[in-house]
């Protein structure tokens, strides 16, 4: 009997004792898993957003509300956007070159074309089909300018294609349905010329208006708009939209980056719907557009904002 007990002491306590390593083993593996999660989801919590002014990509912190390093932190190495807003940029070195095509969402980036060491590519603008242009620049082997020209980038071929439009000093491009515009420097006169030319004629180019003093171009509606120093977008048809030193156009907004001498930043952002700003914000870091939400990204907080639901300020 005494035995039977002391089996029953000696049960009862490797009992307790397997529970207990076993509770502690799981605690332990919980704890091993949900380490492992937190580390995963650390990844999702980094978003890439584009510092325009800068001209680079960065990476935002959404714990701490912070750019927390560069895509590239190679010296001299840039990321160039388009005047429409896009997820497609150039990323190349001013010295070295090896430029690219790359591809950008708030997750990652991807790279969808790499050019060969002479050359440099600017995104110019995009068309209605979602054609990309842009400035190619190629050099001579002393680093020295050879040429430039609008090259056509379609995405499905994953090819870039040189138009024959003899170009000169190319500038910017708009491409308003089948005709395509462009300005290009007028280096006697240290004015600029604008061009027209059509798609399906591309060697028939015309100039329609000579010693303009910016060469900034904008397709707004299926309208052409330079833009004049004072802060303005002029067309032909002498309507006007307000402008800045950073203008991009998105669906049927304009938004524009003020950049302030201490580099800060703030964004207007102007319907062309209903000829008005509809929203302001101060000292942004950068923004992100998909759909009809910008989610906006600052020091202290970041949002997201409807564009359809503003009306205006």
């Amino acid at each position: 009997m005494r035995f039977q007990q002391e089996h029953k002491k000696i049960y009862v306590v490797l009992s307790l004792t397997i529970v207990i390593i076993l509770l502690f083993s799981f605690i332990k593996f919980k704890g091993s898993f949900e380490m492992k999660k937190y580390r995963g989801e650390k990844n999702i919590e980094e978003l890439y957003v584009l510092d325009y002014w800068d001209q680079k990509l960065k990476v935002y912190n959404q714990d701490t509300y912070k750019f927390i390093r560069y895509w590239k932190d190679t010296e001299n190495e840039f990321q160039y956007n388009f005047k429409e807003y896009s997820d497609v940029l150039t990323s190349g070195n001013s010295i070295t070159n090896n430029f690219s095509i790359i591809r950008y969402t708030e997750k990652g980036v991807r790279t969808l074309l790499k050019l060969p060491e002479n050359e440099a590519l600017f995104p110019l603008t995009i068309d209605d089909k979602d054609n990309m242009y842009f400035c190619r620049i190629y050099y001579n082997d002393d680093k020295t300018e050879k040429k430039r020209v609008i090259s056509k980038y379609n995405e499905k071929s994953n090819q870039l294609d040189d138009l024959a439009i003899d170009v000169g000093k190319l500038m910017d491009v708009s491409v308003i349905k089948k005709k395509l515009f462009f300005t290009s420097y007028n280096e006697e006169k240290q004015k600029y010329d604008l061009y027209e030319s059509n798609l399906t004629e591309r060697n028939k180019i015309e100039l329609i208006k000579n010693n303009i003093d910016g060469s900034e171009i904008y397709n707004i509606n299926d309208e052409l708009f330079l833009k004049f120093s004072e802060g303005k977008l002029v067309s032909n048809k002498e309507k006007e939209y307000p402008s800045a030193e950073i203008t991009i156009v998105y669906k049927d907004w304009l938004l524009f980056l003020d950049v302030k001498e201490d580099s800060s930043q703030n964004l207007r952002i102007y319907s062309t719907n209903n000829k008005r700003y509809v929203y302001k914000i101060k000292n942004l870091k950068g923004y992100n557009l998909n759909g009809y939400t910008i989610t906006i990204f600052k020091d202290d907080f970041m949002k997201k904002v409807d564009l359809k639901s503003l009306n205006s300020i």
